[in-house]
């Protein structure tokens, strides 16, 4: 809650009104009219630091109204003023009165930091919010900045959360410390705990480190009703185990797709549950988890992934028509680059098996161009495109491509099981 300073009370008399009822509206979350009272207050206080805290909270309350490019910019010019403020306060032997200005400063800069993710600018995220947690120890702000930093602060919980999420790909170890330090910093706040614990245990996982992956989700037992992180945790659990050879069907594998099928959890966090359960062998457990994300979120970027393989599966149980609608499907839907190749094949084959040969073929050839395959794919392509080619007799194509398999047989360590097919139609 904004603080309602000496200044503000010896002030206009509306101005303490005015800033009150902002005030209660960004409590109530009612933002655009807290932006707009803030903004009215910071005029009747020109030029004060009191004009800038009201100018601190409009800002906020733009971003939380609506996290765009013009409101993440509201509060970085924001922090350039509050740098300017600094400069000449000091200049007249005075300094910032309110005990909450690191923690305003904190705040914008992990808005900019949250902007900079979303953009992709991750790098530049990180060094952000590396400057933060240095700027912990210093006794003061650099004054060759462009923007005021916070100095002597204890770095916010979110902070040390979101840093280490940022260097948990190239520095696990870094971000245990980071998950730690976020851990040390929340207190007896129960959900922060849980993130923090959820922050570790996914570094001690990128670190092999799998007895702790096992401890700090043994930790969140019983300690959050959230269905997401119930399903993270079990998920980063079973993941160990299974590293352990220590996993168990009933206890760990069904209590996790009991929990993705019951629990209100993202797409992306139910797509690497279907991805640990077809690794661990329950292959059916899988399928169904695939279809229900593919039901519940039908526009997620990730189930478009999730159609290629529910299709893969109906296709080796001799479902062709499930196969071609679930890879038609993801291919309208923008399946991504290194997908496409794939998709396209499963959809040819589907084809073919469905005696639309003409259809299968174009799909295949499709597939091959595709950007992004690997030779394997490659291979599996150019085989059923030949196959194709010879029983609709065009010779000429299918004989390029049964050069091409011949060949490519050449490299390998041993020869292929489809190599006396390829043979055989060259004879």
């Amino acid at each position: 809650m904004p603080e309602l300073s000496a200044a503000a009370i010896s002030a206009p008399q509306d101005l303490p009104t005015l800033f009150r009822s902002a005030s209660s509206a960004f409590a109530d979350n009612d933002f655009p009219r807290a932006g707009r009272e803030f903004r009215e207050a910071a005029k009747l206080c020109e030029g004060s630091e009191l004009s800038l805290q009201c100018e601190y909270f409009a800002a906020l309350a733009d971003w939380n109204a609506e996290s765009s490019e013009r409101t993440a910019k509201g509060l970085e010019t924001w922090l350039e003023d509050a740098k300017l403020l600094e400069i000449r306060l000091k200049s007249k032997g005075s300094q910032i009165q309110s005990k909450a200005w690191n923690q305003w400063l904190e705040c914008a800069h992990l808005v900019q930091a949250k902007w900079e993710i979303q953009r992709g600018q991750l790098e530049q995220a990180k060094k952000r919010l590396e400057k933060l947690v240095e700027q912990a120890e210093l006794q003061e702000s650099n004054p060759t900045e462009a923007q005021a930093w916070p100095c002597q602060y204890k770095p916010a919980p979110n902070t040390w959360m979101e840093l280490g999420y940022l260097t948990l790909p190239s520095n696990p170890a870094g971000a245990v410390r980071c998950f730690e330090k976020a851990s040390e910093s929340c207190g007896n706040d129960p959900k922060l705990q849980v993130l923090a614990r959820l922050g570790s245990a996914q570094a001690y996982a990128k670190l092999c480190e799998w007895e702790k992956v096992i401890r700090e989700t043994g930790n969140l037992s019983g300690k959050t009703n959230e269905a997401v992180h119930q399903v993270q945790a079990k998920l980063l659990e079973t993941n160990a185990k299974r590293k352990l050879n220590r996993v168990d069907i009933a206890s760990d594998l069904e209590a996790l797709y009991d929990l993705a099928m019951g629990a209100d959890v993202p797409a992306p966090i139910g797509y690497e549950v279907a991805l640990a359960l077809m690794e661990s062998g329950l292959a059916d457990k899988s399928d169904a988890l695939l279809l229900h994300l593919v039901q519940r979120f039908p526009a997620a970027p990730i189930t478009s992934e999730a159609r290629i393989r529910f299709a893969r599966s109906a296709l080796e149980k001799g479902d062709w028509e499930t196969a071609k609608r679930f890879t038609q499907e993801s291919l309208q839907l923008g399946c991504p680059p290194e997908w496409v190749a794939y998709a396209h094949y499963l959809y040819g084959k589907s084809l073919l098996q469905t005696q639309d040969t003409s259809g299968g073929i174009r799909e295949l050839e499709l597939a091959l161009q595709a950007k992004q395959q690997s030779v394997e794919i490659e291979t599996a392509v150019r085989y059923d495109l030949a196959e194709a080619l010879y029983q609709s007799q065009s010779w000429d194509k299918a004989s390029e491509q049964l050069d091409w398999l011949r060949q490519r047989s050449q490299s390998m360590d041993k020869p292929p099981v489809w190599l006396p097919v390829v043979l055989l139609r060259q004879a």
